[in-house]
């Protein structure tokens, strides 16, 4: 219970209070306290506080677990990175929170818990929160970075893309009109240019003047007229050669620029269109883009937002960035429940996510091969997964001891595998409750020995 002292004290000269206890009182206390303060202040709701006794509590006692030892017989439920990335998260430090988070993820210890049974789902829900706002904050850089260049059609997706709990979004609501309406300038602007070259030279013909009138065409401006023509009839090769044109006599032109990153979207639309026609059986086919389109070959803009988007999501899973695909294809399915090519991926995705399930249950059941072999396959489509290479490397480090330490492959693919682990993530090691301790010092031995 606070007194009557401390109510009496502003927020800001509470919280500096209680760090000030915090500071006084941590020498002399044990690892255990420190954690329950850090659990009291999260109830208050004192962020600050409890990140910092959280933090105190780690420098004692590094590693969570479920039920404890304290003293005597007492036990408790010890989760401090999953209290100490809530804390941050709410207190808007969202970088440290999603490593906190990450890390008690890995340790696994949240989902054992005993007397604390609201652990597991805190890590769940804050962990997907911390995640989805690293999407949103690569998502509104990139189209704020679009937009002050001028590539306002990448800038407009980035902008929709921003969910409405994101706490980017009322930012990008307000780029996102800004957006619109220079896109509309712009296409109205075009829409003139192609107006006036279709008539020739237009309804005014002005005299003949010298050739440094101050009238007389910017550089590359016919060229990129003519690049417009053929952009509208659909002639990328015939567009990018005037285009180019246009930039070779004028380096800042931008309208050529922005054309050219144009050709290269489409161009790309079609291949993945045209692929994903011939994977898919005939009876399932559906019309060639061109014949489903408009005759005035005017892309409805949802359309639009749902081919970039659906382009973004397969060069993200082509890359083996499954998880940020997921979400971009999640985006899609839930706008347009109808979205086939978006419900592919996501079953693909779904299969490989079972696919490491199967191989680790294999791990802990001691059928090696099996997991090197389920493990192996995820990995060639996963390429994000820190914990799938450390599981396939202890699979793999495992079953080398067991054939007597002869099999020089295995031993190379264990290594292979562990380096993966800790280039995705710097602070992996494997889980010392599933790995026995002779592959754990296998792994981190020299490479160059067996």
């Amino acid at each position: 219970m606070r007194s009557a002292f401390t109510h009496s004290l502003r927020p800001s000269a509470a919280l500096l209070l209680g760090l000030m206890l915090v500071a006084a009182q941590a020498r002399s206390q044990e690892w255990y306290e420190l954690y329950q303060q850090g659990l009291d202040a999260i109830s208050a709701e004192q962020w600050e506080v409890a990140i910092a006794q959280l933090g105190r509590a780690i420098g004692l006692r590094a590693e969570p677990g479920a039920n404890v030892k304290t003293y005597g017989l007492q036990f408790i439920d010890y989760f401090p990175y999953t209290y100490r990335g809530m804390a941050q998260y709410r207190a808007g430090q969202y970088e440290q929170a999603l490593e906190n988070l990450q890390r008690a993820d890995r340790f696994g210890a949240a989902r054992d818990g005993r007397s604390d049974v609201n652990a597991a789902k805190i890590l769940k829900e804050y962990l997907a929160l911390a995640r989805q706002h690293k999407v949103d904050s690569e998502a509104f850089a990139a189209a704020l970075a679009a937009y002050r260049k001028e590539d306002y059609r990448a800038a407009l997706d980035g902008f929709k893309s921003i969910g409405t709990t994101s706490s980017f979004y009322a930012e990008a609501q307000r780029y996102l009109s800004t957006t619109e309406e220079s896109l509309k300038a712009r296409r109205t602007q075009q829409q003139q240019v192609v107006q006036e070259d279709a008539a020739g030279e237009g309804p005014v013909k002005k005299p003949a003047g010298p050739a440094t009138t101050p009238t007389a065409s910017p550089p590359g401006d016919q060229e990129f007229k003519d690049g417009v023509k053929l952009f509208a009839a659909r002639d990328w090769a015939g567009a990018e050669a005037k285009f180019q044109a246009a930039l070779a006599k004028d380096r800042t032109h931008r309208g050529a620029a922005d054309y050219l990153r144009r050709i290269r979207a489409e161009r790309t639309r079609e291949q993945q269109l045209a692929q994903r026609r011939e994977s898919t059986p005939p009876a399932t086919r559906t019309l060639p883009a061109r014949e489903a389109e408009p005759e005035t070959t005017a892309i409805d803009r949802s359309q639009e937002v749902e081919d970039s988007l659906l382009a973004i999501a397969v060069t993200l899973y082509e890359n083996g960035l499954l998880e940020r695909s997921e979400e971009t294809f999640g985006r899609i399915k839930k706008a347009n429940p109808a979205q086939q090519d978006a419900a592919f991926y996501l079953e693909k995705i779904s299969a490989n996510r079972q696919s490491i399930r199967e191989g680790i249950v294999a791990y802990f059941e001691g059928e090696y091969e099996a997991a090197i072999s389920r493990l192996s396959d995820a990995a060639k489509v996963n390429k994000e997964s820190a914990s799938l290479y450390g599981y396939l490397a202890a699979a793999c480090a495992a079953r080398y001891l067991l054939t007597g330490a002869e099999d020089e492959t295995l031993r190379k693919r264990a290594f292979a595998a562990f380096r993966t682990a800790r280039q995705l993530d710097a602070t992996y090691s494997p889980d010392r409750r599933y790995t026995s301790p002779r592959i754990i010092s296998m792994l981190n031995s020299p490479q160059d020995t067996p």
